[in-house]
């Protein structure tokens, strides 16, 4: 079972950045997310990972601008797609099931291929 999951800044997302106050599109970043503690058959548990995912997607994306339309969609970006490259990697359905709700799409989950 895995017990870490590493949340990564995309490249995409950080290009977008590039040029922008020295912010390199090379920029990226991970955070590894401990989760041996919690059940993820329960839902409960599942809520509690994707909590942990967003913290990390928030670390590893550059600081969250308030009056720069532009750089909000590139932040925006890294942040939704950070998390949803770390709801893969688990590749758990109820964790993916929160995902969903939390995107306003219908929760149908689809695991990844092995």
């Amino acid at each position: 079972m895995k017990t870490l999951i590493a949340v990564m800044g995309c490249l995409v997302a950080a290009s977008a950045f590039a040029g922008l106050d020295g912010v390199a599109a090379t920029d990226t970043g991970s955070v590894l997310v401990r989760f041996a503690d919690v059940d993820l058959e329960k839902s409960a548990g599942a809520t509690v990972l994707y909590s942990r995912l967003q913290h990390a997607a928030r670390k590893v994306c550059p600081g969250y601008p308030v009056l720069d339309l532009d750089r909000r969609v590139a932040w925006s970006a890294c942040y939704n797609t950070a998390v949803a490259r770390a709801v893969q990697s688990v590749n758990r359905p109820s964790l993916t099931v929160v995902h969903m709700s939390h995107a306003g799409r219908a929760a149908t989950p689809q695991l990844a291929a092995n």
